[in-house]
C-alpha cells in the first residue's frame, strides 16, 4: 500500500494504481513511474457500472465481433458463429485491461467510438472487476491475460497433426476406404471428424421444437458404424483417432421432455431445442449419455453451433472435460469448437 495524501493506492513491481480520494480520479503508472492511464472516474447507477478514462494509444484484441480488423474502436458483449467479442484489450501506450462482470452471459464492453480521447467500460450489474496492468508489448499483455484466466491445457499430441473432416461420410466401408487410401497412397492423417451422420440419419435445423420421435441424438448410425467399438479399434490401429460432432441441442421427443421437465433447456419459453449446460443436473445426465460413445472409443468431440448464450461453450467442455476425467484418466481432453 502507498500513500501521498489525498491519493492513496498500490505498487508491484509491475507499477502503481493511485486514486485521489478527494476527486475521486484514478491513475496507472508503469514500473519506471509513467503515467499510462490519467484521469480516470467511476460511475454507478445502481443497475450498472461505468469506467472511464483518458485513452490514447491504439487497442488490440477483443475478438472479431465488433470489427475484423486487428485494431479496434470497440468491443462487442455478443457471441456467433465463428465471431465473438471479448472484454479485453492491449494499448500501445503500455498497458492490458479485462473486465468481469457479475453475470458471465453478459460480458462488459468498452468504446471509445464517440471519442478517440477517452474510453469508457460498461459492466451491467451491481458490481465490476476492471483488471488492467502494465503490458510495455501485447505479449506482456496476454501474459497478465493468462494469469488471470489460468493456462489452457495441452490438447494431445495427434490433435496438431492433419484432421479430415467430412459432411457425407457414406457408410462404413466408406470409412474403411478412405482410410486404406490415405495409409496406401501415404497420406497423413491422424483422425476422422464426422459430421451429423455418424449418431443421426438426418440433420436436425426441420425438426421442430417438440422434437421428432424417431430422432437418435446419442446412438452410432449403424449405416456408419454397425459395429462402433470394433470400427473404432480398426482405425485406431492404422493410427487414426475419431471425433464426432455434436450439436448443443436435443432432436428426440422423449429426451426433449426430460429435459424441459427438469428445467434443462436455455431458453425454456422459445422454440428453442438448446441445452443449459451451466446445470449440474443436466451434466450429469449428458455425461451418462455420452458415456457409452466415449467407452466405444470416440477420442474427442467436434462441438458446433454453441453460440446461443456466451458461455455455452464453456459449460459445455467442461461437462466433457469432466466425463472424460473419469471414463478415460489421463487422456487429454480435445474438442474443436
Amino acid at each position: 500500500m502507498i500513500s501521498a495524501k489525498p491519493s492513496y493506492g498500490i505498487k508491484t513491481a509491475y507499477g502503481k494504481l493511485l486514486i485521489n480520494t478527494t476527486t475521486k480520479v484514478w491513475s496507472l503508472y508503469n514500473a519506471a513511474g509513467k503515467v499510462i492511464i490519467r484521469d480516470g472516474a467511476l460511475v454507478s447507477t445502481g443497475k450498472s457500472i461505468e469506467f472511464t478514462h483518458a485513452a490514447t494509444g491504439r487497442f488490440y484484441g477483443s475478438g472479431n465481433m465488433s470489427s475484423k480488423e486487428l485494431e479496434k474502436d470497440k468491443s462487442a458483449s455478443s457471441v456467433g458463429n465463428g465471431v465473438i467479442g471479448i472484454p479485453y484489450f492491449w494499448n500501445s501506450a503500455g498497458y492490458s485491461a479485462f473486465g468481469v462482470t457479475t453475470d458471465d452471459n453478459a460480458p462488459a464492453t468498452w468504446d471509445r467510438t464517440d471519442n478517440k480521447t477517452s474510453l469508457t467500460w460498461k459492466f451491467p450489474g451491481k458490481a465490476a472487476n476492471l483488471y488492467i496492468w502494465p503490458a510495455a508489448t501485447i505479449y506482456d499483455g496476454a501474459k497478465g491475460y493468462v494469469k488471470l484466466t489460468g493456462k489452457p491445457k495441452l490438447p494431445p499430441r495427434w490433435a496438431f497433426g492433419y484432421l479430415q473432416s467430412q459432411w457425407g461420410w457414406e457408410d462404413s466401408a466408406y470409412i474403411a476406404n478412405t482410410a486404406t487410401k490415405f495409409r496406401t497412397h501415404k497420406l497423413p492423417v491422424d483422425a476422422f471428424i464426422y459430421d451429423f451422420e455418424w449418431y443421426t440419419t438426418t440433420p436436425d435445423y426441420s425438426v421442430k421444437k417438440e422434437g421428432k420421435a424417431d430422432f437418435t441424438d446419442f446412438t452410432f448410425n449403424p449405416k456408419l458404424f454397425p459395429h462402433p467399438a470394433k470400427q473404432i479399434a480398426a482405425l485406431k490401429s492404422q493410427g487414426i483417432k475419431s471425433i464426432g460432432i455434436r450439436k448443443p441441442r436435443l432432436g428426440n421427443t422423449a429426451l426433449l421432455d426430460t429435459a424441459r421437465a427438469n428445467g434443462w433447456l436455455s431458453s425454456p419459453n422459445t422454440d428453442s431445442r438448446d441445452l443449459n449446460f451451466s446445470n449440474a443436473g443436466l451434466q450429469k445426465w449428458y455425461q451418462d449419455k455420452n458415456k457409452p460413445l466415449i467407452q466405444a472409443g470416440i477420442d474427442a468431440w467436434w462441438n458446433d453451433e454453441g453460440e446461443s448464450y456466451y458461455t455455452c461453450y464453456y459449460w459445455w467442455n467442461k461437462t466433457q472435460y469432466d466425463q472424460l476425467a473419469k471414463v478415460r484418466p489421463n487422456y487429454r481432453h480435445f474438442t474443436i469448437n
